[in-house]
């Protein structure tokens, strides 16, 4: 995703490790589709029982979004 970057993490003593960065926008894309995977893994009775092809699907889609920020 164009909106994910490796940044340099300073802690004020020179250079730090390398750490992921996104935009706002990117983010907030990821961030709702984390949230739809967590709303329907609390309401799905299936997801309870074992295995879900909607849960699976909706954590496909956030993955491919950037969660948990791909390289």
């Amino acid at each position: 995703m164009s909106g994910v970057r490796w940044e340099q993490h300073d802690g004020g003593y020179g250079s730090g490790p390398m750490q992921v960065a996104a935009d706002s926008s990117t983010f907030s894309v990821v961030r709702q589709a984390y949230a739809a995977l967590l709303e329907h893994g609390t309401s799905c009775q299936t997801c309870r029982e074992g295995y879900c092809e909607t849960a699976d699907a909706l954590y496909d889609a956030w993955r491919d979004m950037g969660g948990p920020w791909k390289n």
